[in-house]
Protein backbone atom coordinates (compact mmCIF):
# COMPACT_ATOMS: atom_id res chain seq x y z
CA UNK A 1 0.00 0.00 0.00
CA UNK A 2 1.34 3.29 -1.13
CA UNK A 3 2.65 5.60 1.74
CA UNK A 4 1.77 9.44 1.71
CA UNK A 5 4.41 11.96 1.64
CA UNK A 6 4.54 15.25 2.56
CA UNK A 7 7.18 17.70 2.51
CA UNK A 8 8.93 18.52 5.67
CA UNK A 9 10.19 21.80 5.72
CA UNK A 10 13.35 23.44 7.89
CA UNK A 11 14.41 26.79 8.51
CA UNK A 12 18.23 27.55 9.30
CA UNK A 13 20.62 30.09 9.94
CA UNK A 14 22.95 29.69 6.89
CA UNK A 15 24.02 27.90 4.13
CA UNK A 16 26.52 25.82 5.84
CA UNK A 17 24.11 24.70 8.69
CA UNK A 18 21.33 23.82 6.13
CA UNK A 19 23.81 21.55 4.24
CA UNK A 20 24.91 20.13 7.28
CA UNK A 21 21.53 19.24 8.49
CA UNK A 22 21.10 17.59 4.66
CA UNK A 23 23.82 15.40 5.01
CA UNK A 24 22.27 14.32 8.50
CA UNK A 25 19.00 13.63 6.63
CA UNK A 26 20.79 11.72 3.72
CA UNK A 27 22.82 9.41 6.90
CA UNK A 28 20.09 8.13 8.11
CA UNK A 29 18.38 7.04 5.35
CA UNK A 30 16.86 9.48 3.34
CA UNK A 31 16.95 9.83 -0.21
CA UNK A 32 19.11 12.68 -1.50
CA UNK A 33 16.69 13.07 -4.32
CA UNK A 34 14.21 14.02 -1.86
CA UNK A 35 16.07 17.00 -0.39
CA UNK A 36 16.62 20.52 -1.50
CA UNK A 37 18.65 23.25 0.39
CA UNK A 38 17.87 26.69 -0.55
CA UNK A 39 19.81 29.94 0.03
CA UNK A 40 19.84 33.43 -0.64
CA UNK A 41 22.18 32.53 -3.49
CA UNK A 42 19.58 30.50 -5.62
CA UNK A 43 17.81 33.24 -6.29
CA UNK A 44 20.47 36.22 -7.16
CA UNK A 45 20.52 36.00 -11.07
CA UNK A 46 16.71 34.24 -11.29
CA UNK A 47 14.12 35.91 -13.44
CA UNK A 48 10.75 35.41 -13.68
CA UNK A 49 8.97 32.85 -15.74
CA UNK A 50 11.09 28.80 -15.72
CA UNK A 51 13.02 29.11 -12.72
CA UNK A 52 12.97 25.28 -11.54
CA UNK A 53 14.15 26.54 -8.34
CA UNK A 54 12.57 23.57 -6.54
CA UNK A 55 14.90 20.92 -8.49
CA UNK A 56 12.08 18.52 -9.10
CA UNK A 57 9.92 20.34 -11.32
CA UNK A 58 11.71 22.66 -13.90
CA UNK A 59 9.09 23.31 -16.19
CA UNK A 60 6.84 25.34 -13.55
CA UNK A 61 6.23 28.32 -14.51
CA UNK A 62 3.95 29.81 -11.40
CA UNK A 63 7.09 32.81 -10.78
CA UNK A 64 10.56 33.21 -10.64
CA UNK A 65 12.49 34.59 -7.30
CA UNK A 66 12.01 33.77 -3.87
CA UNK A 67 8.14 34.44 -3.68
CA UNK A 68 7.62 32.25 -6.38
CA UNK A 69 9.75 29.28 -5.10
CA UNK A 70 7.76 29.38 -1.71
CA UNK A 71 4.50 29.91 -3.38
CA UNK A 72 5.28 26.96 -5.36
CA UNK A 73 5.80 25.08 -2.49
CA UNK A 74 3.01 25.82 -0.41
CA UNK A 75 0.75 26.19 -3.18
CA UNK A 76 -0.63 29.49 -1.21
CA UNK A 77 -0.99 32.88 -1.00
CA UNK A 78 -0.70 33.27 3.19
CA UNK A 79 1.73 34.84 5.59
CA UNK A 80 3.39 31.40 5.92
CA UNK A 81 5.42 31.77 2.59
CA UNK A 82 6.26 35.65 3.39
CA UNK A 83 7.88 34.12 6.47
CA UNK A 84 10.29 31.73 5.16
CA UNK A 85 11.25 34.13 2.07
CA UNK A 86 11.94 36.81 4.94
CA UNK A 87 14.22 34.53 6.17
CA UNK A 88 16.06 33.53 2.81
CA UNK A 89 16.59 37.58 2.67
CA UNK A 90 18.20 37.69 5.68
CA UNK A 91 20.78 34.99 4.68
CA UNK A 92 19.22 32.25 6.18
CA UNK A 93 18.32 28.81 4.56
CA UNK A 94 15.76 25.94 3.97
CA UNK A 95 16.07 22.89 3.70
CA UNK A 96 12.69 20.67 2.38
CA UNK A 97 12.88 16.92 2.23
CA UNK A 98 9.67 15.23 1.02
CA UNK A 99 9.29 11.77 2.69
CA UNK A 100 6.27 9.88 4.42
CA UNK A 101 8.67 9.58 7.99
CA UNK A 102 7.65 13.18 8.69
CA UNK A 103 8.83 12.46 12.81
CA UNK A 104 11.76 11.49 12.30
CA UNK A 105 13.01 13.99 9.48
CA UNK A 106 11.17 16.75 11.43
CA UNK A 107 13.86 15.56 15.03
CA UNK A 108 16.89 15.47 12.20
CA UNK A 109 16.34 18.84 11.44
CA UNK A 110 15.41 20.33 14.78
CA UNK A 111 18.91 18.87 16.38
CA UNK A 112 20.71 20.31 13.74
CA UNK A 113 20.02 23.98 14.48
CA UNK A 114 15.97 24.71 12.67
CA UNK A 115 14.40 27.74 14.35
CA UNK A 116 10.63 27.72 14.75
CA UNK A 117 9.90 30.72 11.52
CA UNK A 118 6.36 31.75 13.71
CA UNK A 119 9.05 32.83 16.55
CA UNK A 120 11.48 34.59 14.47
CA UNK A 121 8.90 36.64 12.32
CA UNK A 122 7.30 37.98 15.82
CA UNK A 123 11.04 39.20 16.30
CA UNK A 124 10.98 40.26 13.03
CA UNK A 125 8.08 42.63 13.00
CA UNK A 126 9.60 44.55 16.09
CA UNK A 127 12.33 45.91 13.88
CA UNK A 128 9.53 46.64 11.22
CA UNK A 129 8.60 43.54 9.47
CA UNK A 130 5.43 43.40 7.90
CA UNK A 131 4.42 39.74 7.32
CA UNK A 132 2.93 40.35 3.82
CA UNK A 133 4.30 41.68 0.42
CA UNK A 134 2.77 44.74 -1.22
CA UNK A 135 1.20 44.35 -4.41
CA UNK A 136 3.61 45.99 -5.94
CA UNK A 137 6.66 44.61 -4.60
CA UNK A 138 5.18 40.84 -5.87
CA UNK A 139 4.88 42.93 -9.12
CA UNK A 140 8.60 44.04 -9.11
CA UNK A 141 9.87 40.24 -8.74
CA UNK A 142 7.41 38.71 -11.23
CA UNK A 143 8.84 41.60 -13.58
CA UNK A 144 12.52 40.29 -12.40
CA UNK A 145 13.36 43.25 -10.42
CA UNK A 146 16.49 42.51 -8.44
CA UNK A 147 16.55 44.98 -5.47
CA UNK A 148 17.21 43.10 -2.42
CA UNK A 149 18.88 44.66 1.25
CA UNK A 150 20.99 43.42 3.71
CA UNK A 151 20.82 44.64 6.93
CA UNK A 152 23.78 46.25 9.21
CA UNK A 153 23.36 45.15 12.52
CA UNK A 154 24.97 46.58 15.80
CA UNK A 155 24.74 44.71 19.08
CA UNK A 156 25.26 46.75 22.10
CA UNK A 157 26.27 46.59 25.31
CA UNK A 158 24.00 47.59 28.20
CA UNK A 159 25.52 47.10 31.87
CA UNK A 160 23.52 47.88 34.52
CA UNK A 161 23.06 46.93 38.25
CA UNK A 162 20.91 45.03 40.69
CA UNK A 163 21.83 44.57 44.44
CA UNK A 164 22.32 41.16 45.81
CA UNK A 165 22.70 39.66 49.02
CA UNK A 166 25.99 38.51 49.62
CA UNK A 167 26.16 37.46 53.05
CA UNK A 168 25.88 39.45 56.97
CA UNK A 169 26.24 38.77 60.27
CA UNK A 170 23.68 37.78 63.18
CA UNK A 171 24.94 38.64 66.71
CA UNK A 172 23.05 37.38 69.57
CA UNK A 173 23.63 36.72 73.45
CA UNK A 174 22.82 33.70 75.64
CA UNK A 175 23.48 32.76 79.29
CA UNK A 176 25.49 30.06 80.30
CA UNK A 177 26.16 28.58 83.03
CA UNK A 178 29.80 27.50 84.36
CA UNK A 179 30.91 26.03 87.44
CA UNK A 180 33.95 28.35 89.42
CA UNK A 181 35.61 26.98 92.33
CA UNK A 182 37.28 29.28 95.41
CA UNK A 183 38.81 28.60 98.32
CA UNK A 184 38.25 30.40 101.65
CA UNK A 185 39.83 30.03 105.32
CA UNK A 186 37.03 29.36 107.88
CA UNK A 187 37.39 29.51 111.75
CA UNK A 188 35.61 26.90 114.13
CA UNK A 189 35.60 27.01 117.81
CA UNK A 190 35.30 23.86 119.51
CA UNK A 191 34.66 23.46 123.59
CA UNK A 192 36.40 20.38 125.31
CA UNK A 193 35.46 19.52 129.12
CA UNK A 194 37.84 17.68 130.42
CA UNK A 195 37.98 15.26 133.86
CA UNK A 196 41.33 15.77 135.79
CA UNK A 197 41.54 13.64 139.02
CA UNK A 198 42.54 15.28 142.08
CA UNK A 199 43.46 14.70 145.70
CA UNK A 200 44.04 18.11 147.40
CA UNK A 201 42.21 19.64 150.20
CA UNK A 202 38.90 21.79 149.77
CA UNK A 203 39.50 25.67 150.10
CA UNK A 204 36.94 28.15 150.43
CA UNK A 205 36.61 28.89 146.99
CA UNK A 206 35.88 25.25 146.49
CA UNK A 207 33.15 25.14 148.68
CA UNK A 208 31.54 28.86 147.17
CA UNK A 209 31.23 27.59 143.84
CA UNK A 210 28.71 24.80 144.71
CA UNK A 211 26.21 26.34 142.85
CA UNK A 212 28.12 28.14 139.89
CA UNK A 213 27.32 27.32 136.43
CA UNK A 214 29.96 27.84 133.83
CA UNK A 215 28.62 28.16 130.23
CA UNK A 216 31.04 28.51 127.43
CA UNK A 217 29.69 29.02 123.55
CA UNK A 218 31.34 27.62 120.52
CA UNK A 219 31.42 30.00 117.09
CA UNK A 220 32.03 29.12 114.03
CA UNK A 221 32.21 30.90 110.49
CA UNK A 222 30.27 29.64 107.80
CA UNK A 223 30.89 30.75 103.45
CA UNK A 224 28.62 33.75 102.30
CA UNK A 225 28.31 33.74 98.37
CA UNK A 226 27.10 36.95 96.72
CA UNK A 227 27.48 37.97 92.72
CA UNK A 228 27.98 40.86 91.39
CA UNK A 229 27.38 41.35 87.42
CA UNK A 230 30.04 43.43 85.46
CA UNK A 231 29.70 44.25 81.95
CA UNK A 232 33.35 42.92 80.42
CA UNK A 233 33.51 43.35 76.77
CA UNK A 234 30.57 45.03 74.27
CA UNK A 235 30.28 43.62 70.85
CA UNK A 236 29.01 45.95 68.19
CA UNK A 237 27.33 45.74 64.88
CA UNK A 238 27.29 47.99 62.06
CA UNK A 239 27.50 48.79 58.05
CA UNK A 240 29.84 50.62 56.50
CA UNK A 241 29.33 51.60 52.57
CA UNK A 242 31.97 51.57 49.99
CA UNK A 243 32.25 52.04 46.14
CA UNK A 244 34.37 50.07 43.61
CA UNK A 245 34.76 50.39 39.82
CA UNK A 246 34.28 46.93 38.09
CA UNK A 247 35.41 46.82 34.68
CA UNK A 248 33.09 44.83 32.52
CA UNK A 249 34.49 42.98 29.87
CA UNK A 250 31.95 41.32 26.90
CA UNK A 251 31.74 40.91 23.59
CA UNK A 252 29.05 42.37 21.15
CA UNK A 253 28.08 41.32 17.38
CA UNK A 254 28.07 43.80 14.24
CA UNK A 255 27.26 43.05 10.63
CA UNK A 256 28.79 45.06 7.97
CA UNK A 257 27.95 44.95 4.19
CA UNK A 258 31.01 45.10 1.88
CA UNK A 259 30.33 46.65 -1.75
CA UNK A 260 32.79 44.81 -3.94
CA UNK A 261 33.02 46.02 -7.66
CA UNK A 262 32.66 44.06 -10.42
CA UNK A 263 34.45 43.66 -13.48
CA UNK A 264 37.30 45.76 -12.22
CA UNK A 265 39.76 42.44 -11.81
CA UNK A 266 40.07 42.19 -15.64
CA UNK A 267 41.67 45.59 -16.04
CA UNK A 268 45.42 45.81 -17.09
CA UNK A 269 47.87 46.68 -14.15
CA UNK A 270 49.20 49.93 -16.60
CA UNK A 271 45.18 51.12 -15.41
CA UNK A 272 46.44 51.00 -11.44
CA UNK A 273 49.67 52.84 -11.55
CA UNK A 274 48.44 55.82 -10.95
CA UNK A 275 46.24 54.65 -8.10
CA UNK A 276 49.02 52.90 -6.44
CA UNK A 277 51.52 55.89 -7.05
CA UNK A 278 48.69 58.15 -5.02
CA UNK A 279 48.50 55.92 -2.39
CA UNK A 280 52.27 55.56 -1.88
CA UNK A 281 52.45 59.44 -1.51
CA UNK A 282 50.11 59.42 1.03
CA UNK A 283 51.21 56.54 2.95
CA UNK A 284 54.95 56.55 2.87
CA UNK A 285 55.57 60.16 2.06
CA UNK A 286 56.65 60.82 5.86
CA UNK A 287 59.45 58.23 4.82
CA UNK A 288 62.51 59.80 4.66
CA UNK A 289 64.13 58.69 1.22
CA UNK A 290 61.52 56.01 0.51
CA UNK A 291 60.73 55.36 -3.09
CA UNK A 292 57.91 54.49 -4.90
CA UNK A 293 60.02 52.07 -7.42
CA UNK A 294 60.65 50.32 -3.69
CA UNK A 295 57.67 49.28 -3.27
CA UNK A 296 55.94 48.76 -6.31
CA UNK A 297 56.35 45.44 -6.34
CA UNK A 298 54.26 44.53 -3.23
CA UNK A 299 51.72 46.66 -5.05
CA UNK A 300 51.51 44.14 -8.35
CA UNK A 301 51.65 41.25 -5.92
CA UNK A 302 48.60 42.18 -4.61
CA UNK A 303 47.33 42.99 -8.11
CA UNK A 304 48.64 39.70 -9.64
CA UNK A 305 47.25 37.65 -6.41
CA UNK A 306 43.69 39.49 -6.46
CA UNK A 307 43.65 38.06 -10.17
CA UNK A 308 44.64 34.81 -9.01
CA UNK A 309 40.88 32.46 -9.86
CA UNK A 310 41.99 30.85 -6.60
CA UNK A 311 41.27 33.39 -4.62
CA UNK A 312 38.49 35.16 -6.08
CA UNK A 313 35.94 36.39 -4.13
CA UNK A 314 37.57 36.17 -1.23
CA UNK A 315 38.02 38.63 1.55
CA UNK A 316 41.71 40.13 3.41
CA UNK A 317 41.20 38.44 6.49
CA UNK A 318 41.08 35.16 4.95
CA UNK A 319 43.53 34.74 2.60
CA UNK A 320 46.13 37.02 4.28
CA UNK A 321 48.21 34.25 6.13
CA UNK A 322 48.59 32.21 2.70
CA UNK A 323 49.37 35.87 0.84
CA UNK A 324 52.00 36.04 3.21
CA UNK A 325 54.12 32.63 2.93
CA UNK A 326 53.47 32.74 -0.41
CA UNK A 327 55.17 36.39 -0.75
CA UNK A 328 58.16 35.48 2.02
CA UNK A 329 58.77 32.08 -0.01
CA UNK A 330 59.24 33.67 -3.33
CA UNK A 331 60.70 37.34 -1.88
CA UNK A 332 63.10 36.26 0.95
CA UNK A 333 65.10 39.35 1.04
CA UNK A 334 61.99 41.76 1.47
CA UNK A 335 59.71 41.97 5.08
CA UNK A 336 56.35 41.42 5.14
CA UNK A 337 55.04 43.63 7.76
CA UNK A 338 57.10 46.53 5.80
CA UNK A 339 55.09 46.23 2.74
CA UNK A 340 51.84 44.29 3.68
CA UNK A 341 49.85 47.67 3.62
CA UNK A 342 51.06 48.15 0.13
CA UNK A 343 49.61 44.66 -0.73
CA UNK A 344 46.61 44.76 1.08
CA UNK A 345 46.16 47.95 -1.48
CA UNK A 346 46.39 46.42 -4.40
CA UNK A 347 44.47 43.69 -3.51
CA UNK A 348 41.30 46.02 -2.13
CA UNK A 349 41.35 48.24 -4.75
CA UNK A 350 41.32 45.42 -7.81
CA UNK A 351 38.57 43.64 -6.08
CA UNK A 352 36.83 46.97 -5.39
CA UNK A 353 36.88 46.96 -1.89
CA UNK A 354 39.10 50.34 -2.00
Amino acid sequence: MPTSSRVIVGVFEDYPTAQRAADDLVSNGFSRDSIDVTANERFADVASGNTGLTGRDPKDTSGGGIAGFFRRLFRTDDDDPSHYEEAIRRGGAVVCVTTGDEERAAEILDRNGAFDIDERATSWRQQGYTGSRTARGDERERAGASDRSLPVVREELHVGKREVVRGGVRVYNRVEEQPVEEQVQLREEHVHVDRRPANRPATEADLRAKDEVIEVTERAEVPVVSKDVRVVEEVVVGKETTQRTERIKDTVRRSDVNVEKLGTEGRPLANYDEDFRQDFQTRYRSIGGAKYETYAPAYQYGYSMASDPRYHGRRWDEVESDLRDDYERNYPKSKWEQVKDSIRYGWEKVTGRR
